[in-house]
């Protein structure tokens, strides 16, 4: 997983290049806290990481479950997915995951653009793109479908620890505070950093959706604050941080 972390690190620095070649961000130039937010921000962008990370982890562990089908076109159909996979957005903005979307307006904007979009798709496959969107929306499904999910909520995790190697992320956890959830989860794991919070917060959610997803992306997990938090964990003895180690079994989401 070493591998996969440090190609999407490399995917990321692309956030920070315009089509011009500019450098948005670099050692020697000053940070415009905003204008690098709003570019961390881009739902494309995010897109684009979750699919590449999908494709890397499908070369590496060629499956990491046992899946239906380990045809090309069916792989092909998930990379297609996760990059127009929050295409509704259009319509709605950005939704935060708390349980309510699925009852919103919002909801209803979005799956009225998914269907605009499922217009352009061959007849073929446009059931399974329909199918995929309903079950990615309410963590069911297929594993394949909830493996997609899952880590599309990772991928938010991973970038904001790559955020913290830039020094960004900081600016990013204000405009995002912690929910009262987040809170009872934080007085688990005696911190207040928002990353852990928020990483406990997915493996629960991820544990409770398929168990048998966790372990591969766990691994990505541990690969990922074992670099960033390098220092940290020397500093401790070599511990992992809580929120990778913590049994979330039998810990539910309110």
């Amino acid at each position: 997983m070493e591998n996969i972390w440090a190609a999407y690190k490399m995917k990321c620095e692309t956030s920070f290049i315009q089509r011009s070649g500019t450098i948005v961000c670099g050692a020697t130039q000053q940070i415009d806290m905003d204008d690098i937010y709003q570019k961390a921000e881009f739902v494309s962008e995010h897109e684009g990481r979750v699919a590449f990370l999908y494709a890397l982890i499908m070369m590496y562990h060629k499956q990491p479950f046992t899946v239906r089908s380990d045809s090309v076109s069916e792989s092909l159909r998930h990379v297609f997915w996760l990059l127009s996979h929050d295409v509704g957005e259009i319509a709605s903005g950005d939704q935060p995951d708390d349980g309510t979307f699925g009852h919103s307006d919002a909801r209803a904007k979005e799956d009225r653009i998914f269907n605009e979009f499922f217009d352009y798709l061959p007849g073929e496959d446009r059931s399974w793109f329909e199918r995929t969107h309903d079950n990615f929306e309410s963590y069911g499904g297929t594993v394949e479908t909830q493996f997609d999910k899952a880590l599309d909520k990772v991928e938010a995790i991973l970038y904001l620890l790559f955020l913290r190697e830039k020094g960004i992320e900081g600016d990013v956890m204000k405009k995002n505070p912690p929910s009262r959830q987040d809170a009872k989860l934080a007085k688990l794991l005696g911190t207040s950093n928002t990353i852990d919070v928020w990483c406990l917060h997915m493996r629960i959610k991820i544990k409770q959706m398929n168990p048998r997803i966790i372990d591969v992306l766990d691994e990505l997990l541990v690969a990922a604050f074992s670099d960033i938090y390098r220092a940290e964990i020397i500093a401790n003895g070599d511990k992992l941080p809580k929120c990778l180690t913590m049994d979330v079994t039998n810990l539910r989401l309110d």
